[in-house]
């Protein structure tokens, strides 16, 4: 059977204490050391998927798309920092999971058990 890989997160309500440095900076050592990386990047405004080379307003399927209702299946692109680092996209429409907004089917977000949101 094949050895588990680690799991890092990095969480924090709180804007500029440097989640996406620290998350890119682990990636990328972890890339350099021979690893491979999934980066999943749950912040609509998307630094993550900036900096790894796709733009978060084109990227479908996104981290948005899996905590919607309808609950898709995630799109993991390959980042443009070489094979070792992939990524599941942010985009904009994040913004209304967290503010627990209505979402396009008028649905409440906060309504699921599965959706991360900040009421």
């Amino acid at each position: 059977m094949a050895a588990m890989g680690r799991i890092a997160v990095l969480l924090n309500q709180k804007g500029g204490v440097g989640k996406t440095t620290v998350t890119l900076g682990l990636a990328s050592a972890a890339a350099q050391a021979g690893h491979r990386v999934l980066v999943v990047d749950l912040d609509p405004q998307g630094s993550s998927t900036w900096v790894l080379g796709h733009d978060p307003a084109n990227e479908q399927p996104s981290t948005a798309d899996l905590l919607g209702p309808d609950r898709q299946p995630i799109g993991i692109v390959m980042s443009h920092w070489g094979l070792e680092v992939d990524l599941v996209p942010s985009a904009p429409s994040l913004q209304d999971h967290e503010a627990g907004r209505p979402n396009a089917c008028g649905e409440l977000c906060a309504t699921s058990p599965r959706t991360m949101t900040r009421c």
